[in-house]
C-alpha cells in the first residue's frame, strides 16, 4: 500500500505543471495481465520508489552542504577579524620597537593569510559539491520522469492488446482507443531529458573534484592552516534512512585520516621529547611528555570511536535489511490475499458453470512466500537485536574511557 501511494504521488508530481496532456489508461483493460507482465511493472515501480528514497537522502545532502557553506561563512569572517587584530598587535610592536614580537605577528599574520585562502578554496569546493548535488537531484528526477513513461507505456500497450480484443468481440462497442505511439513519444522525451541532466552531472561532478583537487593541492603547499576535528555524534540514536551507512563510512573514513594525522604528531612529539632531553631542558622535556600521553589519549579515544562507528554500520544496515524484510513480507501478505480471493472467484465461476476450462490460481505458492518472507524477518530481527546490543556495548566503552582518570585531560566530545 504504501508503495502504491508513493507511486501515486510521483504520478501526479510528473504530471504537474503547463501544457500537459493527460491520457488516461483505464484499469477495465489491465485487468487480465499474466503473471510475467505484471511483475515488469512492478518491477519498475519498485525502481521508482526507489528513487524517491534517492532523492530524499540527496536533498538531506543538499542542506547538510548549505549548512555547511554557512558555517564556513561565518568561520571566515572570523578569520577576517582574526586578521585585521593581528595587525593591530604587528603596529603596536612595531612603535614599542619590540622586533621578536613584531616578527611572531607578521608570521601570524601570513598563517591567517594562508587559512584565508584555504577557507576560500574549501568554500569552492563546497559551492561545487552543492552544484554536483543539485545537479544529482536533477538527474535523479529525470530519472524518475522516464521510469514513469516506462511504466506507462507498458500499461498502455498491455490495455491496447486488451481493447483490440474486446472491440474485435463486441462490434458495436464505441470508444477512443488508447494512443500507443502518445506513450512512445513521451519515453522518448523523457529518456532525452534523462541523457541531458547526466551529461550536466558529469560536468559537475568534474568541477567539483578539481575544486577538491585544487584545494588539496594548496593544503599541501601551506605552512599552517586550520584543522577543525569533525564533530561526531556516536551518542545519540538517529533514525535511519537508506543513505545512512553511507553517511557513517564517510565519517569512518574520516576519523581514520584524523588518526592518522595523530600518530603522525605522536613520532614529532616523540623526537621534541628527545631534543629537550638533550638539551637538559627538565621543564620542557615534562611538557612533551604530557603532550605526548595526551596525544596517545586522543589516539584512543579515536579508536574507540571508530569501534562505535562499526557497531553503527552494522547495526544501520542491520535495520535497513529488517525495514526491507517487512516490506518484503507485507507485500507477500498482499499477493497471498489477492491470490485468495482470484481463486474464490475462480471457484465461484466453476461453480456457475462446472464445463468452464482454466488453471486455478495455485494459493500454496503464496503461503509457501509468506512464510518463507516470515522467516527472513524473524532473522533480520534477530540480527538487528544483536547489532543493537555491540553497539550500546561500545558507546558504553567509550562513554567510560572519557570518564576514566586517564583522560580528564582531554576536551569532551561533543556529542549533540
Amino acid at each position: 500500500m504504501y508503495q502504491l501511494v508513493l507511486i501515486a504521488f510521483f504520478l501526479i508530481a510528473a504530471g504537474c505543471g503547463p501544457k500537459v496532456k493527460i491520457v488516461r489508461v483505464d484499469n477495465e483493460f489491465l485487468n487480465n495481465m499474466s503473471d510475467e507482465e505484471i511483475k515488469k511493472i512492478e518491477t519498475v515501480e519498485k525502481r521508482i520508489v526507489a528513487i524517491g528514497d534517492e532523492q530524499q537522502a540527496i536533498r538531506n545532502l543538499i542542506r547538510i552542504t548549505q549548512l555547511e557553506i554557512q558555517i564556513l561563512k561565518r568561520d571566515t569572517e572570523l578569520l577576517e577579524g582574526t586578521k585585521s587584530i593581528l595587525i593591530n598587535k604587528e603596529n603596536l610592536y612595531k612603535i614599542k620597537s619590540n622586533s621578536k614580537k613584531q616578527k611572531e605577528a607578521q608570521q601570524q599574520i601570513q598563517n591567517n593569510n594562508s587559512e584565508f585562502i584555504i577557507n576560500g578554496l574549501f568554500a569552492q569546493v563546497l559551492e561545487a559539491r552543492l552544484a554536483d548535488e543539485k545537479a544529482q537531484l536533477e538527474s535523479k528526477g529525470a530519472e524518475l520522469g522516464q521510469k514513469i513513461a516506462e511504466r506507462a507505456l507498458m500499461r498502455a500497450k498491455i490495455a491496447r492488446v486488451q481493447q483490440d480484443k474486446v472491440f474485435g468481440d463486441d462490434p458495436t462497442r464505441t470508444g477512443e482507443k488508447i494512443d500507443v505511439s502518445f506513450f512512445e513519444n513521451k519515453l522518448k522525451e523523457k529518456k532525452a531529458k534523462n541523457q541531458e541532466k547526466g551529461k550536466l552531472r558529469l560536468g559537475t561532478s568534474n568541477k567539483y573534484q578539481v575544486a577538491r583537487s585544487k584545494h588539496n593541492q594548496k593544503k599541501l603547499t601551506t605552512t599552517s592552516s586550520t584543522v577543525v576535528p569533525l564533530n561526531i555524534d556516536v551518542m545519540e540514536e538517529s533514525a535511519v534512512v537508506p543513505a545512512s551507512p553511507k553517511i557513517t563510512q564517510l565519517e569512518m573514513q574520516i576519523l581514520k585520516q584524523e588518526t592518522e594525522l595523530l600518530e603522525g604528531k605522536n613520532s614529532v612529539l616523540v623526537d621534541i621529547e628527545r631534543l629537550f632531553k638533550f638539551k637538559n631542558n627538565s621543564i620542557k622535556q615534562k611538557e612533551a611528555q604530557q603532550n605526548i600521553q595526551k596525544n596517545k589519549d586522543e589516539i584512543l579515544i579515536k579508536g574507540l570511536i571508530s569501534q562505535v562507528l562499526e557497531a553503527r554500520l552494522a547495526d544501520e544496515k542491520a535495520q535497513l535489511e529488517t525495514m526491507n524484510a517487512e516490506l518484503e513480507q507485507q507485500t507477500a501478505e498482499q499477493a497471498l490475499k489477492e491470490a485468495q480471493n482470484k481463486k474464490a472467484e475462480q471457484d465461484k465461476a466453476k461453480a456457475d458453470d462446472p464445463k468452464k476450462a482454466g488453471s486455478k490460481i495455485d494459493v500454496s505458492v503464496f503461503e509457501k512466500q509468506l512464510e518463507e518472507k516470515k522467516l527472513k524477518l524473524q532473522k533480520n530481527e534477530k540480527t538487528q537485536s544483536e547489532t543493537k546490543s555491540k553497539l550500546q556495548e561500545a558507546r558504553n566503552k567509550l562513554q567510560e574511557t572519557q570518564n576514566s582518570p586517564q583522560t580528564e585531560t582531554l576536551e569532551t566530545i561533543e556529542t549533540q
